[in-house]
């Protein structure tokens, strides 16, 4: 099933377990964690729009799949119920 998550739902996710969000420009925002003493640095897209949003994604959801230790649907499960996915 293809899916596209809206921005504002994933930093919802994001801020709600407990990840900091800093904007780096206009195009992308690092997002920090500390977790078991780890520290983890992800760069995002800051805007939906750009050509490469739905891979970079898909690829954020596989590292925090993988820092949280959880399953990728799950994990897109939780964005979903914030209310910003679509389909299509």
């Amino acid at each position: 099933m293809k899916y596209k998550i809206k921005l504002d739902s994933l930093k919802k996710y994001l801020t709600n377990k407990g990840w900091a969000i800093t904007k780096i420009d206009s195009k992308a925002s690092k997002i920090s964690v500390n977790i078991r003493g780890e520290q983890f640095d992800i760069i995002i897209p800051n805007r939906e729009s750009l050509p490469d949003y739905r891979i970079r994604i898909h690829y954020l959801l596989k590292s925090l799949s993988s820092i949280e230790g959880r399953e990728y649907s799950k994990i897109l499960e939780e964005i979903q119920n914030f209310g910003g996915a679509g389909y299509g």
